[in-house]
């Protein structure tokens, strides 16, 4: 079953969107919208009004049709809408092939904070396999000291695991991002 809505601005009380989807939390979520609709969102609120629920897919494609038809849109020339579309453009039943799957597990890959800028982030060099794993055992790191009983760690993470203290928390600590408010310091 499927929901049509549309969002008004408040500060002008016109409709500016009108949209369908599977289920009720659609029309209030802020994702997979155009840079269009972000713009408005930005410099106003905006108000959801449910049209029409419990539908069959069908007819809610038939009804969006209708709305854009009927308000217009702005990149056509034709009146107040930023959608991109006519309407009716949904994928109910849309399977994606496996290949395609793994070409978008392998593009998100690429896209990664730890890996940004590769340009194939399924190949790494033996040096870079083996910096990454020293880099998860501790060897190289620097050392850590607690500067009141002096006794001393190999790495960030054996401190952190051994004085049960958040690792990300100790080295904004450690780095001076945060105050630091234990007895530990780089040695």
């Amino acid at each position: 079953m499927a929901t049509v809505y549309r969002h008004i601005r408040k500060d002008t009380n016109e409709v500016f969107y009108i949209g369908m989807g599977k289920d009720k939390k659609r029309p209030y979520s802020k994702t997979g919208r155009n840079k269009w609709w972000h713009n408005i969102v930005s410099k106003t609120e905006y108000e959801v009004q449910i049209l029409k629920s419990d539908l069959s897919f069908e007819d809610a494609w038939e009804l969006e049709q209708i709305l854009i038809a009927y308000y217009g849109r702005k990149d056509l020339g034709t009146g107040v809408l930023v959608n991109l579309n006519d309407g009716g453009d949904g994928q109910k039943g849309f399977k994606m092939s496996s290949a395609s799957k793994e070409k978008m597990r392998v593009a998100r890959l690429g896209v990664a904070p730890w890996n940004k800028g590769l340009t194939n982030p399924q190949v790494f060099t033996e040096e870079t396999r083996k910096k990454l794993s020293d880099s998860l055992k501790g060897v190289g790191n620097k050392k850590v000291i607690n500067k009141i009983t002096g006794e001393s760690y190999e790495s960030l993470k054996q401190c952190a695991e051994l004085n049960n203290i958040s690792y990300k928390l100790l080295s904004r600590y450690l780095t001076g991002d945060r105050k630091n408010k234990t007895d530990f310091q780089y040695a």
